[in-house]
């Protein structure tokens, strides 16, 4: 739960308006008021809409940490209940969760300022708030999601033969050993703002390329990372994010370059604001110089919102509000076009994307489409009605009259980022090969590499018995499970009948099956004869599966309920049941049976859940959120992944108690994907090998 969300002033429940300032509810031209307290309660419930609300929260919240009784909350919410009747005295708003505390459950919009209350048998038709909340009831969400938007396309868009543009051959603009990437174009289209980086332990700045002269100076020169840089419209400044580290921690911030002469030799920076160190804040500017648009999280537990900041006033509104029910990335990217609108991207499941086109002022929807493919990057065309999108190592021209997405170019490297020109004649787009490979190394710190194909190798799984290890590999154009064996022989175990996206998965406990998700459905997959079988489907939202000690059922996670909680589900049998009430997420059960590990989705930690009594112990803070994929049980304790504080690497929380110690240091090129032999001797780990990446030019030629 976020702790200091925007408090708008208008809410709409059921049809009815919750005014905040006048602190009354509007229903069809009346007017109720209620005791403080329990419009308190209200303006608490309208915040955290679905979410569970313990009475610890509402004694901080409503009560401002006051002690109070049971009986006078008991009372507080009986009066909500009560007034609440009076929207509709057939609907039950606030849900009793037993034990735990409330949940308000009934869906709600925030009203835009200057909007007016759109009658109840009117509103789905009628408009499309820019803020929308978590709905529970999926029946629900289906409807609002049919009828709320101007144009919707139920059915993914495919890319289609015909292509109504061409480009040219690429024309190399930068081409120096490293990184060059992130192109911008400043408006008047001489000026190639980019970011360079030597290598990647390097530091990361902006440069600037004049396309007449060839020249090229360095605009920023800090020990930092500097990334996403983005012109004003009127060319005089530079937006861009830069990362820090001091001591550990590393610090994100939202910087203003602003130039001296048009010939932008000379700039001063100005810090904006601090931002979150997990999100990579994406950015682009408003039309009217002043402002500009970001998508930003709370946490790397949070999804994205959309939020626009004024340079004037140096304030910062949310525009966005997404549900996290099956939208853990939320609104993830944002583009702004000369005509006020905003395109935003959000993921979907089956490896799909949902763009949405609204307007910047008052947040309506003129497009929800959905294409094919997990989009990174998305770009306006500048004259005519379409955008640019790229997906791997492909680019797509989406035209917005026709709804037709198709092929514009193929680079035969994964496309990093790019940029349309002003005029809309020319593209500048950066590519690079990935290429990872997996690497081994002992107590003693000796490291070589194990597997390495000139491909994507990845996900190590070192096997309990069999001296094997699986891991995920793109050999074929697509991921896929492969197995080295004891014999060093590599192997493609089968050919799956979906993209595999880069998952969690586990050995049994007697190394003959995989297990693995893929959206939302649990699999496993026979090392030996390659059948897969599917254990659970999409329904059941699983998500960081893994295998109990005895091989015999499954802990994994799910938000099907609303919350992230842990579930069991047993082979045999096939009885699911939920494991935990106050939240889980990655789950390990210890070989006794009877003592469960697990993290949490919205919090760092590691917990310790007695299954025999139900009591829950908080053991450790140093494990944060991003473990969920990796951390493992070995004989001597837990080992997790720690990338903050003075020494990162895997750490080991032994079972004896005392101190976590450190089994490795990070070693270069570490990405945080690894696996450790069950004696704790040997380390197996993904390695990201050097990138290089030039920026080059495309001409665009209309047909």
């Amino acid at each position: 739960m976020q702790d200091a969300r925007p408090l708008p002033t208008l809410f709409d429940i059921a049809g009815a308006t919750v005014d905040v300032q006048e602190r009354q509810i509007h229903i069809q031209g009346k007017s109720y008021s209620c005791e403080p307290k329990v419009f308190d309660l209200l303006i608490l419930f309208c915040q955290y809409p679905n979410e569970l609300i313990t009475r610890d929260l509402l004694i901080e919240k409503v009560w401002l940490g006051r002690i109070v009784s049971e009986n006078a909350i008991n009372r507080a919410i009986s009066q909500l209940r009560k007034f609440l009747a009076n929207i509709d005295e057939k609907l039950d708003f606030v849900v009793t969760v037993p034990r735990l505390g409330y949940r308000f459950v009934i869906p709600i919009e925030l009203v835009l300022p200057d909007s007016t209350p759109v009658d109840k048998k009117n509103k789905a038709a009628s408009r499309q708030t820019f803020l929308n909340v978590t709905v529970t009831v999926a029946v629900v969400l289906l409807l609002a999601s049919l009828t709320t938007v101007v144009l919707l396309f139920n059915e993914p868009i495919a890319p289609v033969g015909s292509e109504p543009i061409k480009l040219s051959t690429p024309k190399s603009i930068t081409s120096f050993k490293g990184r060059s990437r992130q192109p911008h174009l400043s408006p008047d289209g001489n000026k190639l703002a980019f970011v360079y980086q030597t290598s990647q332990t390097s530091f990361s700045h902006l440069y600037l390329r004049d396309l007449s002269t060839k020249e090229q100076i360095a605009l920023t020169q800090d020990q930092a990372w500097d990334r996403r840089p983005r012109w004003s419209p009127d060319g005089k400044s530079l937006l861009f994010v830069r990362y820090r580290t001091e001591t550990g921690q590393t610090s994100c911030h939202l910087m203003l370059l602003e130039f001296k002469n048009t010939e932008v030799s000379e700039g001063t920076e100005k810090e904006l604001f601090e931002c979150e160190p997990s999100s990579d804040p994406v950015l682009d500017w408003s039309m009217d110089n002043d402002s500009f648009f970001y998508a930003e999280r709370t946490s790397n537990a949070q999804p994205y919102s959309i939020y626009r900041y004024h340079l004037s006033t140096k304030s910062k509104h949310q525009l966005s509000l997404p549900p996290t029910q099956n939208n853990l990335l939320g609104d993830y990217f944002v583009a702004a076009n000369n005509a006020g609108q905003l395109v935003i991207l959000q993921y979907r499941e089956n490896q799909q994307t949902r763009i949405l086109i609204k307007d910047s002022t008052n947040g309506l929807v003129s497009h929800d489409i959905t294409v094919s493919g997990r989009i990174p990057q998305i770009a306006w065309a500048n004259y005519s009605p379409a955008l640019y999108y790229s997906v791997g190592n492909e680019l797509y021209y989406l035209d917005l009259a026709s709804q037709q997405s198709t092929s514009a170019f193929h680079m035969g490297k994964y496309i990093d980022s790019f940029a349309v020109a002003a005029n809309d004649q020319s593209l500048f787009i950066s590519g690079h090969l990935r290429d990872t490979d997996i690497w081994t190394k002992d107590q003693k710190g000796q490291a070589y590499r194990l597997i390495d194909s000139s491909k994507l190798d990845m996900m190590p799984r070192w096997s309990n018995t069999r001296q094997a290890l699986a891991f995920v590999s793109d050999r074929t154009g697509q991921y896929e499970f492969w197995l080295r064996d004891s014999q060093k022989q590599e192997r493609q175990l089968s050919k799956l009948p979906f993209k595999l996206e880069s998952t969690q998965f586990s050995w049994s406990a007697d190394d003959k099956l995989l297990l693995f998700q893929h959206n939302g459905a649990l699999y496993t997959l026979d090392v030996d004869s390659g059948e897969m079988a599917q254990l659970l489907d999409e329904s059941a939202k699983a998500y960081a599966a893994n295998w109990s000690g005895d091989g015999q059922s499954v802990i994994y996670g799910t938000n099907s309920s609303g919350d992230w909680q842990l579930r069991k589900y047993d082979i045999a049998t096939k009885n699911n049941i939920q494991l935990t009430q106050n939240g889980g997420y990655s789950g390990l059960l210890h070989k006794n049976g009877k003592e469960l590990f697990l993290t949490k989705f919205h919090q760092d930690g590691l917990w310790q859940l007695d299954l025999s009594d139900g009591s829950e112990e908080f053991i450790s803070q140093d494990v944060e959120k991003i473990n969920w994929r990796n951390w493992q049980i070995i004989d001597q304790g837990l080992v997790y992944y720690q990338r903050l504080g003075e020494v990162p690497g895997l750490y080991l929380h032994p079972w004896s108690g005392g101190k976590a110690r450190i089994l490795w240091p990070v070693p270069q090129g570490f990405i945080h994907q690894y696996s450790v032999s069950d004696n704790g001797k040997r380390l197996f780990y993904t390695h990201l090998n050097e990138l290089q990446s030039d920026i080059y030019r495309l001409d665009v030629t209309q047909d």
